[in-house]
């Protein structure tokens, strides 16, 4: 990882835990990319146990982010509602990472919010969009390994992994993704810590 030189300091609390966790990550992937219909059999690696301020993590992502946000002429907001408390740094990271990218990839015009709030003792983190949004039954079916939803494919290029790779980080975690219910425009997915 000798290239972690060429990474702006202020990244290297977000890229740190990610160059120690690279290992689980290529099992991930590789095990995600598997042609194997069967259903995964072990849980999604567990990080590496370094954590990070909630406020930091989500900040970092913003900032990723913002570039190609701005460069598809989007508004990419942050909101801390929350206080900041100590978070797994990579499975974080990685989770809001894959559903900001998304969000970018469908919504051609308007806002995408990344917000943390307060939900009962825990955390949730929110990324919403302006865009064409998702049914509860194509947000499930989007968070199978290899399934590109017919809409995607006219839209973006990609894999078909993003959600499936979020929703198995989070699973792992002990947390969960889900869309939320209330929505009328646009995608919020919801991931409850």
């Amino acid at each position: 990882m000798g290239y972690i030189r060429l990474i702006p300091y202020f990244w290297y609390p977000v890229i740190n835990p990610i160059t120690h966790d690279t290992p689980n990550l290529v099992q991930l992937v590789a095990h995600t990319n598997s042609p194997s219909s069967e259903p995964a059999e072990r849980p999604a690696p567990q990080t590496n146990g370094e954590e990070m301020g909630a406020h930091a993590l989500l900040q970092s992502v913003h900032a990723m982010f913002a570039p190609e946000a701005e460069a598809k002429g989007l508004d990419l907001r942050l909101r801390l509602g929350a206080g900041d408390r100590p978070v797994p740094a990579f499975a974080l990271m990685r989770v809001v990472s894959n559903l900001v990218s998304n969000a970018i990839k469908f919504t051609d015009r308007g806002r995408i919010l990344i917000a943390l709030r307060q939900h009962g003792a825990g955390l949730q983190v929110v990324v919403h969009d302006e865009g064409t949004g998702l049914s509860p039954a194509a947000f499930t079916k989007a968070c199978e390994r290899h399934v590109r939803l017919d809409s995607a494919k006219e839209q973006a290029e990609g894999t078909g992994l993003g959600l499936a790779i979020a929703a198995r980080i989070a699973a792992g975690q002990g947390w969960s993704l889900s869309l939320s219910p209330t929505r009328k425009t646009g995608t919020s997915i919801l991931l409850h810590l």
